[in-house]
């Protein structure tokens, strides 16, 4: 991973940007995680992956 950052080969700044972005989400999933029902969580994630799958078929068929 180094030599890709060394190189350029990485974009330093959005690089950090996700990292920055990430790390705060990161523990926001994990505390919601724990207020919410198994449930409602689960739920969450099959509208998330359905959504994905959706868009991947569109950008593959229209």
């Amino acid at each position: 991973m180094g030599r890709k950052l060394g190189t350029a080969q990485v974009p330093l700044f959005l690089a950090l940007a996700l990292v920055g972005g990430a790390v705060p989400a990161a523990q926001a999933g994990a505390w919601v995680s724990q207020r919410t029902r198994p449930k409602l969580l689960r739920f969450l994630l099959d509208g998330v992956v359905t959504s994905a799958a959706v868009a991947i078929w569109v950008d593959i068929f229209v």
